[in-house]
């Protein structure tokens, strides 16, 4: 991980998300969503069980719901999604709040998070259909430091990322490493700090 370098005051959130759904077919189930705060950003990827339009429905009902959501805590998140999931294939999500010192981060079912070189804890669970409480993992957040999250549809162990800014590193992660045969989505987040 590093020195811990403090987020100034001056940095800015780079942030972005690339999904790619299963090949030769015209959408998907996977879904990202970056809300940017004034102290940060909640950031969400989903992974709706299958391909195409039954998984397409399930990602949409959750975007409506995130979209008319007003908690910024994950496991409260995560809660609200299971429950406008619910007759639907259902899905698995990661959600997290990056705020400028720490971040807090929750997920249910096989969407990765990844934080300085490891994996964060993840519940086993179909959103919509088996909810355990999620377990909480909460980090301190340096400047620089990527948050990196991503679906089952990207093969992805740890390894470093591709340099560049949030949308370089995702667009990169999906083309080279998503799976053939499934829906791919990747969503990275960092502060950095903004020029003068």
């Amino acid at each position: 991980m590093g020195a811990h370098r403090e987020v100034p005051l001056n940095a800015v959130l780079d942030a972005a998300s690339f999904v790619r759904p299963h090949p030769g077919l015209p959408r998907g189930g996977d879904r990202a969503v970056v809300r940017e705060l004034e102290d940060g950003a909640l950031v969400v990827l989903l992974d709706a069980l299958g391909h195409g339009l039954t998984a397409h429905a399930a990602a949409q009902a959750a975007h409506r719901a995130l979209l008319a959501m007003h908690s910024e805590e994950p496991t409260v998140v995560l809660s609200d999604l299971h429950e406008a999931l619910r007759g639907t294939v259902g899905a698995a999500a990661a959600v997290a709040r990056v705020f400028r010192d720490h971040l807090t981060f929750a997920g249910i079912g096989n969407v990765a998070g990844w934080f300085g070189g490891r994996r964060l804890l993840t519940r086993e669970g179909v959103l919509g259909q088996r909810f355990r409480a999620p377990h909480v993992t909460e980090q301190p957040l340096s400047c620089s430091e990527w948050l990196f999250l991503h679906t089952d549809g990207v093969s992805y162990s740890g390894e470093a990322l591709p340099s560049g800014t949030a949308a370089t590193v995702v667009r990169s992660l999906v083309d080279s490493a998503g799976k053939s045969y499934d829906d791919a989505a990747a969503l990275a987040v960092r502060w950095v700090e903004s020029l003068p």
